[in-house]
C-alpha cells in the first residue's frame, strides 16, 4: 500500500515551489544591493552622474533605489550649481546665483551662503574699483601739480 500524505504536511512540490520563491526573493534581493552599493561606491568616487537604472521593483527594495538616486540628483545638481557660481565669481562675474529651487536642507543653506559670500565679494570689488579710481585721480592731480611747478 502506497503512503499518503497527512493533512498538516505540505506536499513536497509546495515546499519545493516555495523555497524555490524564496530563493528567487533573496537573488533579487541581492541584486537590488550590488546595484544600490554599485551607485554608491562610484559617487564616493566623485562620479554624480552614477545611477541606480531599472528600478520598477516593488516595495521597500524600489524605494531604496529610487532614494538613492533622488541623494544623487540632488548632490550632482548642488555641485554644478555652487562650481558655476564660484566660477563666474573668480572671472570677477558676480551675477551667477547658485538656484535654491529643489535644494533643500543642508544643500539650500549652504547655496544661499555661497550666494552670500557672492554678493559680498561684488561688493568688494566695486569698492576695490572705486579706491583705484580715487588713487589713480590723486595720482593724476598729484602729477599735475609737480608739472605747473
Amino acid at each position: 500500500m502506497a503512503p499518503t500524505a497527512t493533512p498538516s504536511a505540505p506536499p513536497r512540490d509546495a515546499a519545493g515551489r516555495e523555497l524555490a520563491d524564496l530563493r528567487a526573493e533573496v537573488a533579487a534581493y541581492r541584486e537590488v544591493i550590488r546595484r544600490v552599493a554599485d551607485a554608491c561606491e562610484a559617487a564616493s568616487r566623485g562620479d554624480l552622474e552614477a545611477r541606480v537604472l531599472d528600478y520598477e521593483v516593488p516595495g521597500d527594495a524600489g524605494r531604496l533605489m529610487r532614494s538613492v538616486n533622488h541623494i544623487l540628483d540632488v548632490s550632482d545638481a548642488f555641485v554644478r550649481e555652487a562650481a558655476a557660481s564660484l566660477e563666474h565669481a573668480s572671472a570677477g562675474m558676480f551675477y551667477r546665483r547658485v538656484l535654491l529651487d529643489g535644494m533643500p536642507g543642508a544643500y539650500r543653506h549652504a547655496a544661499a551662503v555661497i550666494n552670500g559670500a557672492t554678493a559680498e565679494m561684488a561688493r568688494q570689488a566695486a569698492d576695490l574699483g572705486a579706491a583705484r579710481s580715487r588713487l589713480l585721480g590723486f595720482a593724476e592731480r598729484f602729477e599735475g601739480s609737480i608739472g605747473a611747478v
